[in-house]
């Protein structure tokens, strides 16, 4: 029998994980959908958050996949799955 269960203490870091990427999609999100200069300030910090946001993306992919490599129980992979699939849409979304 498979064992679902999730404990809060074995996720945090899975939850995490599921979180920035979370930030990492309304980010690109946002600057795909909207014109981020239209205002100086509003391009300006843009332009300051993009690298470190795509450094972050490549950062939450590495901790995403080895999350799901040293994790035993199928439950606790939940959110390390669900942070891999949100970072495709990111990849297609910035295509």
């Amino acid at each position: 029998m498979i064992n679902i269960s999730i404990s809060w203490e074995h996720s945090k870091k899975g939850i995490i994980i599921f979180l920035l990427s979370l930030v990492e999609l309304v980010f690109w999100y946002i600057g795909k959908s909207f014109n981020v200069y239209k205002f100086a300030v509003t391009g300006a910090v843009f332009e300051l958050l993009a690298l470190p946001m795509l450094i972050g993306g490549l950062a939450i992919g590495i901790l995403s996949i080895f999350t799901l490599i040293t994790n035993k129980q199928i439950g606790n992979k939940l959110f390390s799955i669900l942070a891999l699939i949100i970072l495709i849409i990111i990849y297609i979304i910035l295509a």
